[in-house]
């Protein structure tokens, strides 16, 4: 099954993935960049938990 490229305002996604928001030390761009890479939507997450916890 073919799916449509994702369009969100003038951007358009070829594949239609998101990556979820994982935050603390997952979501960065070490992870957002090759998603985005591949046609995706990558995210980078924030969270007010310091790193140490």
């Amino acid at each position: 099954m073919k799916l449509p490229p994702l369009k969100i305002g003038s951007f358009v996604a070829p594949v239609p993935l998101v990556q979820g928001g994982m935050s603390i030390e997952v979501s960065t761009s070490a992870l957002a960049i090759p998603v985005a890479d591949c046609g995706g939507i990558g995210t980078i997450g924030g969270s007010p938990v310091p790193m140490e916890e």
